[in-house]
């Protein structure tokens, strides 16, 4: 008589623990993919500058770059160039225009997150539509009203090439679960670019 074990047809449960293994190993993978996203909005210190820290930190906490451009540190500054493999002899003069260095990084960012609280961030939003439309993510609350005329154009233009780019929430951790998501199609964008490239 033989010692060994007879084949056993795989189970449903062992074909799911299976798949939970190498969903896992995939995200692994992903995580080592780092994304640079630019945080863009209310520059004035209020509710809604909190709330664009608030994301900002998020972000981080994701082990992402997350960056507000106007108030860009040297040691940001720093990792935008290596990530973004700016030559040496670039960079001097890129950091001593603060306007060409947030061009730099919103541009070569991965994500683009644009939380409206006003008109202002539309105005930036204007600027950034052409350059980058699939990048950009429209942070917009479900209780602010913004008309058709301060929507605007950029909005209708940008909705109509990327479709995903107007995000309405509810509260700060509906804010996080959307950046959550759109993170989580950002890494694979940038994986399959990766891939393919």
């Amino acid at each position: 008589m033989s010692s060994e074990i007879p084949f056993k047809p795989i189970t449903s449960v062992a074909t799911e623990a299976l798949n939970a293994v190498v969903k896992k190993r995939t995200f692994a993978e992903v995580v080592k993919t780092t994304l640079v996203c630019a945080c863009l909005g209310p520059s004035k210190r209020n509710k809604a500058y909190a709330l664009r820290e608030g994301y900002k930190k998020h972000i981080q906490n994701k082990g992402h770059i997350a960056l507000i451009p106007e108030e860009i540190t040297q040691e940001e500054a720093s990792l935008c160039f290596e990530n973004f493999k700016i030559p040496e002899d670039s960079r001097k003069a890129i950091l001593r225009d603060n306007n060409l260095l947030s061009e730099i990084i919103i541009i070569n960012s991965d994500l683009i997150f644009i939380l409206c609280e006003g008109e202002g961030p539309f105005i930036e939003l204007g600027k950034y539509v052409i350059k980058a439309p699939f990048k950009v993510r429209v942070l917009l609350h479900e209780d602010k009203y913004f008309s058709e005329t301060q929507l605007g154009i950029e909005i209708k233009s940008l909705q109509d090439m990327n479709p995903d780019c107007l995000i309405t929430y509810k509260g700060e951790l509906d804010l996080y679960d959307h950046i959550d998501r759109c993170i989580e199609v950002g890494l694979r964008n940038k994986m399959r670019i990766g891939l393919n490239g």
